[in-house]
C-alpha cells in the first residue's frame, strides 16, 4: 500500500530530508512512500517522482491513481517565492479532483504576506482533509484562512531518535568521542498501536488517560510510553527524547544555567535577501580565531557562504539530522538561521542564539518561552524595527525571486543580547505528546483508506 508524500524532498536540504526520515519511520507496517523529489539523495527509502520538469505532472497523476493517501508535509504555501505557493496549490487541487482528499501532516504554513497568495491558499485549504500543523502560528493562520481549527502536531523530525547520550561528534571539539558505527543510531521507532475510532483521542472528547493542552486532546504520556514499550514505564526506547541532562552532560538548562566550558561556537548561516545577518556575523566573529568557530551547513550554499565569509573556517556538512544533533553535543553554543539546525541543537541540549529570518524560527522559540497568564507572547529575540527592500530568495532553494519589503528582523547582536534560547523539559515532553497523537491519527487514517 502506497502513500504519496508531497514536499521539497531530494533538493539537498537537510531539514526536508529529516522530515522525510521521520515520516517514513512513523508509517504503519506494510505502507510504502512515493515522494515528489529532486535529484539529490533522499532521507529515507522511498520511490521518487520528479518534482519539476516535463515529466513531473504525468508522474504525479499516475501516482494519484495508485495511492490511498496524499500527505502534504513540511513548510508549505510560503510566498517567499512563486513556486512556494503554486507547487503545493496545484497538487492539492489535482488530489481533490482525483478523489484523494489531501491531508496536511506536520506542516508549517506560511508566511502568506500577499492578498493573492492568501486567497489561493484559503480556497484550497477549505477542502483539506486531516490538518495537523507543527506550530501554533500555523494553527492561527489556518483558522484565519478557513474558519476551521487545526490539530497541533509537531515537525516529523521529532520521530528521529536522539543519539546515545554519551556520543558527541569529534567535529565539535578536540577530544570529542568518535561517532558510532554506521547504523548504530538507526534503530527503528518502536511500534505504537493507534487508538480505535471510538477512543477518546480519535473521537476528540474527554476520557480516561486524556489530558488537555492548548485546546488539543493529547494522550496521557505515561500510558503512551508504556504502550510504546510494554513493561518499561521509564520510556526507554520510546518516541520521547531522553532527559536534557542526558543529552548534553556538560550543559544544565534553565535561567540560571551557565555556558559549558570549552568547545567551539557553531555557526549556521544561509543566503537570504537581507545581508544584515551576514554583516552582523562578521562583526561578532570576524576577530575570533578560526579554531574557536565551526561552520555548519544544512545546504551546499550554506557552506559556500560560510567559507566565503570567514577565511580558514572549518565547515561541516552533516549528512543527517542525527549527525547534526550529535555535532551539537560537542559545541559550547550555537548561532543558527535554519529551522532544523536550531531544532537539532536545542534537542542536543545546546544553548542557541536563533537568527530568526522568518516566522518559523521565531515561532519555535516562542513555544519554548511561553508568556505568563494574561501576558502577550514574549518575543523570541530582541527585534529592531526596520524595512528592507530587495530581491527575495526562495526559502527552500535560495533562488532569486521578486523584490519585496520585509519588516522587522533582529540582528544577531540584538538576539544575543536577548539571551540564548534553551530547551526545557516541558517543551520536550509536549513535543513528544504531540508526536504520539499525530502518529496515531496518521495510522488510523492510513488504515481506514
Amino acid at each position: 500500500m502506497s502513500i504519496l508524500a508531497v514536499g521539497f524532498f531530494g533538493e539537498g536540504n537537510l531539514g526536508d530530508e529529516a522530515i522525510l526520515e521521520g515520516l517514513a519511520a512513523s508509517l504503519p507496517a506494510g505502507f510504502t512512500l512515493t515522494v515528489t523529489a529532486g535529484s539529490r539523495p533522499l532521507g529515507a527509502p522511498a520511490a521518487r517522482m520528479p518534482r519539476r520538469g516535463l515529466t513531473a505532472w504525468p508522474a504525479f497523476l499516475r501516482a494519484l491513481r495508485g495511492t490511498r493517501q496524499v500527505v502534504f508535509t513540511g513548510g508549505m504555501l510560503q510566498d517567499w517565492s512563486f513556486d512556494g505557493v503554486v507547487f503545493y496549490a496545484l497538487r492539492m487541487l489535482a488530489s481533490s479532483l482525483a478523489g484523494r482528499r489531501p491531508g496536511l501532516w506536520g506542516v508549517g504554513l506560511g508566511p502568506l504576506r500577499h492578498p493573492a497568495a492568501r486567497g489561493i491558499a484559503a480556497r484550497l485549504l477549505r477542502h483539506a482533509g486531516p490538518v495537523w500543523v507543527r506550530n501554533e502560528g500555523s494553527a492561527r493562520l489556518f483558522r484565519e484562512l478557513t474558519g476551521r481549527p487545526a490539530r497541533l502536531g509537531c515537525d516529523w523530525s521529532w520521530a528521529i531518535p536522539d543519539p546515545s547520550p554519551d556520543q558527541a561528534s569529534p567535529a565539535g571539539e578536540p577530544g570529542g568521542r568518535p561517532p558510532p558505527p554506521a547504523g548504530a543510531d538507526d534503530r527503528p521507532v518502536p511500534p505504537l498501536t493507534p487508538p480505535p475510532a471510538s477512543s477518546p483521542v480519535a473521537a476528540g472528547h474527554d476520557g480516561p488517560g486524556v489530558c488537555h493542552r492548548r485546546g488539543n486532546v493529547l494522550p496521557d504520556l505515561a500510558g503512551a510510553v508504556s504502550q510504546a514499550r510494554p513493561g518499561r514505564p521509564d520510556g526507554e526506547g520510546s518516541l520521547l527524547p531522553p532527559p536534557m541532562a542526558a543529552r548534553n552532560p556538560r550543559f544544565t538548562h534553565g535561567q540560571g544555567a551557565t555556558r559549558p566550558a570549552g568547545g567551539r561556537i557553531g555557526l549556521n548561516l544561509r543566503p537570504w535577501m537581507d545581508g544584515r545577518f551576514l554583516e552582523q556575523a562578521r562583526q561578532a566573529f570576524g576577530g575570533r580565531p578560526p579554531r574557536d568557530l565551526l561552520g555548519v551547513a544544512a545546504r551546499t550554499e550554506d557552506a559556500r557562504l560560510l567559507r566565503a565569509t570567514f577565511s580558514d573556517l572549518e565547515v561541516r556538512e552533516p549528512a543527517s539530522f542525527t549527525e547534526l544533533m550529535r555535532l551539537g553535543r560537542g559545541l559550547s553554543e550555537g548561532w543558527a538561521m535554519r529551522f532544523h539546525v536550531v531544532l537539532a541543537w536545542l534537542r542536543a541540549g545546546l544553548p542557541v542564539v536563533p537568527l530568526a529570518y522568518d516566522d518559523k524560527v521565531d515561532g519555535l522559540c516562542r513555544e519554548i518561552r511561553p508568556a505568563g497568564p494574561g501576558q502577550p507572547p514574549a518575543p523570541a529575540y530582541a527585534a529592531e524595527p526596520t524595512t528592507i527592500a530587495g530581491p527575495t530568495t526562495n526559502a527552500k532553494t535560495a533562488t532569486p525571486g521578486r523584490p519585496t519589503a520585509v519588516a522587522r528582523t533582529a540582528t544577531p547582536a540584538a538576539q544575543a543580547a536577548a539571551g540564548h534560547v534553551r530547551a526545557s523539559e516541558a517543551w520536550v515532553s509536549e513535543a513528544g505528546r504531540r508526536l504520539l497523537t499525530m502518529r496515531a491519527a496518521l495510522w488510523e487514517t492510513c488504515q481506514a483508506g
